[in-house]
């Protein structure tokens, strides 16, 4: 009956400690939901301002206006839009141009065994028969 009781108490020592970690989790998840709940106001808004088009204008639409650089603006023909300044490559004393050898090793082709000449070759064409008269 002491095993029952030290058993028992172990079990109910256990829940205690469970209970206690999950009343933590209770607190903790209550306090993320507060701050989740505070109005909009109070937060500070990272994205970007919103503008608001013009009456009768679609906000999606590229208007040439706000930059007329930029790609796929329209441009009189044969007019051009200056590249931006580069700076000039450095100039270099020509180097010598490695030397390749012409020659390349190249195997010899295999050679076949020699044949048996009662054999035919399959390269031989088939023997011919001679034309049949032509009935007159």
């Amino acid at each position: 009956m002491a095993r029952d009781l030290a058993a028992l108490r172990q079990t109910v020592e256990q829940l205690i400690a469970d209970q206690e970690q999950l009343t933590r989790e209770i607190a903790k998840l209550q306090a993320e939901k507060a701050q989740a709940d505070k109005p909009a106001a109070e937060k500070p808004d990272k994205r970007m301002p919103r503008q608001v088009p013009a009456p009768g204008r679609r906000s999606d639409v590229f208007d040439p206006g706000q930059n007329p650089n930029a790609p796929g603006a329209p441009r009189t023909l044969g007019s051009f839009v200056p590249l931006p300044a580069r700076k000039p490559a450095a100039i270099t004393a020509p180097q010598a141009a490695p030397q390749v050898s012409t020659v390349s090793p190249v195997p010899p082709p295999p050679q076949s065994a020699p044949q048996i000449a009662s054999e035919p070759r399959p390269s031989d064409p088939a023997p011919r028969r001679p034309p049949m008269p032509v009935p007159q």
